[in-house]
């Protein structure tokens, strides 16, 4: 199961490796290259929604024909027309994701329509709302001011590379 997946469609999914999994037989044997592979594989199949799917040019990408022989060896992987297949597949499927990521903006939804006082956001131009174009108070900044006060500081800030740059001292030359 993917932590956090629950809580927002927005968040992340994680491919999940037990916490046993550093001293497991398996591993061991294949070596810490093809684990990696396996790790790398494994993060790139959750994100793409494959349900442990691993085409060979993305198994190629990631890792050496040997270090992937060495997954399918230890029976991490399978072989599979055009690529590999996780044995078993430990991380979300698609469905899982899919199901998750609706019931998140269903709930999202729901509470954005229950809050008290929520106006929905509008994307008009001509937004002629007095407290978005009313003249500023005698303590506020006037719009232009503040642009110029903005472009002076500009201008008058070091760049970060001269920072980087020291002259030699005397006693270098």
């Amino acid at each position: 199961m993917a932590a956090g997946a629950d809580d927002d469609p927005g968040r992340v999914m994680f491919f999940p490796l037990p916490d046993e999994f550093a001293t497991r037989a398996d591993v061991l044997a294949a070596g810490n290259a093809a684990v990696g592979l396996y790790a790398r594989a494994g993060s790139w199949a959750v994100h793409q929604r494959t349900d442990g799917r691993i085409p060979a040019h993305v198994a190629a990408a990631f890792g050496t024909p040997e270090e992937a022989a060495a997954l399918v060896r230890e029976r991490m992987w399978r072989k599979v027309r055009d690529g590999y297949q996780f044995t078993p597949w430990p991380g979300p499927t698609r469905a899982e994701i899919d199901s998750r990521r609706t019931a998140a903006a269903e709930r999202q939804r729901r509470s954005r329509a229950t809050r008290t006082g929520h106006t929905p956001v509008t994307r008009d131009i001509d937004v002629t709302h007095p407290s978005v174009t009313s003249d500023p108070g005698p303590n506020q900044t006037k719009p232009k001011a503040a642009a110029a006060a903005r472009a002076r500081a500009r201008r008058q800030t070091i760049p970060p590379t001269c920072l980087l740059y020291t002259s030699p001292s005397p006693r270098d030359s």
